[in-house]
């Protein structure tokens, strides 16, 4: 939780109320050496410079050491020209040559030092709150930076899912597709081959008559009302003689010695 301006005006209000004692005794003395109005312009610029050293945010630690140097100096010579003044109030003789006077001197810084180093410790207090406020801040601003980051990272991320999953579903419809294509392939290789089949064994060459089975053609041969020799011949493609002397052969390794012909 930052402190806001709410929380820190109290503590803001301090640092003037404690140095106007302090801006008060550096006219006091100065007034005498310069008159009303520088001493005037001297005090209100002192309660000033309090004010505006106090309201800055410092974040580089160079420009910090800077304002604080700044801001002892101004206690320094605010405590010592608090502690002449009031030095020459106890002791008016102190002017003209008077002898030292010890306890004058101490009752002196007594009565300037402690609202000046108050008003300083305030400052520095101040100061502190608006380095954490800094650090706070960019602390903030980089988890920030980091979340956008992130969301941008995680946001990439799924449109990357998004198309991934696209080209998932986009590959499996062509692989489906493939699929469907092979089968057709196949089915359509499967009529060729088919086909094929059909044409070969429709252009194949009738059998020689070595494959013929002469001993069935004899059979119907004897047979009565058989076929005639002249549609055997015209059914085969064989001709009469190769036939007839085949069965002819045939019949003598069987030892039949029986005519064929009527």
């Amino acid at each position: 939780m930052n402190n806001t301006w709410r929380r820190k005006l109290l503590a803001l209000l301090s640092v003037p109320l404690l140095a106007v004692p302090s801006a008060v005794g550096v006219y006091a003395y100065l007034v005498p050496e310069s008159g009303q109005i520088a001493a005037g312009l001297a005090a209100a610029g002192f309660e000033v410079l309090y004010i505006g050293v106090n309201i800055l945010v410092i974040a580089s630690p160079d420009l910090r050491r800077y304002a604080r140097n700044v801001s002892l100096a101004a206690v320094v010579v605010a405590v010592l020209m608090n502690s002449l003044a009031h030095y020459g109030l106890k002791v008016p003789s102190a002017y003209a040559g008077a002898l030292f006077d010890p306890l004058a001197a101490m009752l002196a810084l007594i009565a300037s030092a402690p609202l000046a180093g108050l008003a300083y410790a305030v400052s520095v207090l101040l100061h502190r709150l608006s380095e954490a406020d800094v650090r706070t801040h960019a602390a903030d601003v980089q988890l920030r930076a980091e979340l956008a980051h992130r969301d941008t990272e995680i946001a990439q991320l799924r449109d990357n899912l998004a198309q991934q999953q696209d080209a998932a579903a986009q590959a499996r419809t062509d692989l489906a597709q493939e699929a469907r294509r092979t089968r057709e392939l196949e089915a359509l290789l499967a009529q060729r081959d088919a086909e094929i089949a059909r044409l070969q064994e429709a252009a194949a060459p009738p059998p020689p008559a070595d494959a013929l089975d002469l001993p069935k053609i004899a059979q119907a041969l004897r047979e009565p009302r058989a076929t005639s020799w002249r549609e055997i011949e015209a059914l085969l493609g064989v001709a009469q003689s190769t036939l007839r002397g085949r069965l002819e052969a045939r019949e003598r390794r069987n030892g039949h010695d029986k005519e064929i012909l009527t």
